[in-house]
């Protein structure tokens, strides 16, 4: 069973379906964008950090999280050479709403039921 996703972008409207079960490759790229994120804003000494250098950590993730892209004007195919970064008023919030799905997805793997 896969999760499927509307988007919120007014830009991009329609959905996005991500692998229900990541494999460790996808678990991995996840994990490793938010100790990467994490790093640039311990060694920012102070500078305030431009979304787009966050979300560069996150697009090879997401890319590699997604089974299906049904989103409308979006580029075909969707790689982290071809993930749009401007315009930032819809590019900002389709990342940010991908990160968030994509991290819940992940702490959702990582509950151990009791018993």
């Amino acid at each position: 069973m896969s999760i499927v996703i509307v988007s919120p972008v007014r830009r991009w409207p329609g959905t996005v379906t991500l692998y229900d079960t990541l494999t460790f490759p996808q678990y991995f790229a996840v994990k490793e964008a938010i100790e990467r994120v994490d790093e640039l804003r311990a060694n920012a000494n102070g500078r305030q950090l431009d979304i787009t250098e966050l979300h560069r950590e996150w697009v090879p993730a997401i890319c590699k999280c997604v089974q299906q892209w049904e989103l409308v004007n979006f580029p075909v195919p969707v790689s982290v050479e071809t993930f749009p970064a401007a315009p930032l008023r819809s590019a900002v919030p389709l990342t940010d709403w991908l990160i968030r799905e994509l991290t819940q997805a992940v702490l959702g793997e990582e509950e151990v039921p009791n018993g």
